[in-house]
């Protein structure tokens, strides 16, 4: 019995209580503003089905929940650790039924993810907030997992690319914007890589596509050499509306650019070939 829609988005072998555990509830959602601010945001920009928006923001909070597991397991033994603590401070009923409601209300206020509005329908934005979190080494671990495996642990997620910063969407906003992800990313003192600029808009036709890629490929130091069929690393330069989503991927192209559909389905016919891509 129970909601028909709801049964149609059931994934088997999760429970039932996957429902309980995929509310958003107690994960802020903040405004669109967000992505033109200075300094900008960073987190997982995830294209899906409409309109399965709202499953494909829990069950992505979920698989990043995972990798950050794996990546800072300091990160939790330390949360852990905090949440004990109060326990054993708590010593009569009333104590501990406030000491739960704060942790709670710490746990939200303090979370590591967050959501903001993209405006645009399909695409839904997942913002990682601890300063120890790199959504590019999360994002890489999640694609590798479902390269290796063949399976995601997501359904409606079809899309996913790590954003470090974002801005407005102004031709020399995005280039000065990229400036610092450039010499972090494909510097002078990076080894050299061969490299791709990937331009995507949504929402926005005022912006000059070849602009932005030829500028933003001039501030790459000479030693990295552009490479479109197969570079070892992508600049993601995501357009939306008016604000622009800024990311870094390694091995975008051999990954289905990072198309987690296209993925799945390959390797599970490439079957034991897989491993061979990601050591390219």
């Amino acid at each position: 019995g129970g909601d028909p829609k709801r049964k149609k988005n059931y994934i088997p072998g999760r429970g039932k209580g996957q429902f309980k555990e995929w509310t958003n509830k107690g994960i802020k959602i903040a405004g669109f503003d967000k992505f033109r601010q200075q300094g900008g945001v960073k987190g997982v920009l995830v294209s899906c089905d409409v309109p399965k928006e709202g499953m494909a923001q829990a069950e992505m909070v979920m698989a990043l929940t995972d990798e950050a597991k794996e990546m800072y397991p300091a990160l939790f033994e330390e949360k852990e650790k905090k949440e004990e603590d109060k326990a054993a401070a708590a010593d009569d009923v009333e104590k501990a039924m406030e000491q739960e409601r704060k942790a709670e209300a710490e746990k939200n206020e303090n979370g590591m993810f967050g959501f903001i509005r993209t405006e645009v329908k399909g695409q839904v934005f997942v913002e990682v907030k601890g300063a120890e979190l790199d959504p590019v080494e999360m994002v890489a671990g999640f694609m590798k997992r479902v390269h290796e495996s063949g399976t995601s642990q997501t359904k409606y997620a079809t899309r996913v690319h790590p954003v470090v910063t974002s801005c407005y969407a102004k031709v020399d906003d995005i280039v000065q914007t990229c400036q610092g992800v450039v010499d972090k990313y494909l510097g002078k003192d990076i080894e050299s890589k061969t490299y791709s600029v990937v331009f995507k808009r949504r929402s926005n036709t005022d912006i000059d596509r070849m602009a932005v890629i030829d500028k933003v490929a001039a501030l790459v130091d000479k030693k990295h050499t552009v490479d479109l069929s197969a570079p070892d690393r992508a600049i993601l330069i995501d357009v939306l509306t008016n604000g622009c989503l800024i990311g870094i991927a390694d091995n975008y192209v051999k990954l289905k650019k990072f198309n987690i559909m296209e993925l799945t389905g390959q390797t599970a016919a490439q079957g034991k070939g897989k491993a061979a891509l990601l050591k390219g």
